[in-house]
């Protein structure tokens, strides 16, 4: 059995007619890759940093009042500051008095010092 190919003016006006055709379903078909690729492999994203542990946390820095425990304290900040990437002065003073009690947090933001650096 013999296939019949058309030649002559017929033929070239075939291929004429499929070649935009063909082109369309080659974009369709890369259109389709490109978004199979990209389901399979998302867009690199920045990594999050690190949050200040929550207060109450059993990781988060914690101060009874007893002043021989201030050092370990702000220690403590210091090693979650680094963790984080906190460098900002206004932005530890705001996360030092999240762990302190209420009349604690008095006390320290009626000081001068605090007042210092632009805090609030």
């Amino acid at each position: 059995m013999s296939s019949y190919i058309p030649e002559g003016p017929s033929a070239t006006s075939l291929a004429d007619e499929l070649s935009p055709l063909l082109l369309q379903i080659t974009m369709l078909t890369a259109d389709a890759l490109a978004r199979l690729i990209a389901e399979l492999h998302p867009p690199a994203t920045e990594p999050r940093l690190p949050e200040m542990p929550a207060k109450g946390h059993s990781t988060a820095p914690k101060f009874d009042e007893d002043l021989a425990n201030l050092q370990s304290f702000f220690t403590e900040l210091e090693h979650h500051f680094a963790r984080c990437q906190i460098r900002d002065d206004i932005v530890r003073k705001e996360q030092c008095l999240c762990y302190l009690n209420a009349t604690t947090t008095d006390v320290w933001t009626g000081v001068t010092a605090y007042e210092d650096d632009g805090a609030p």
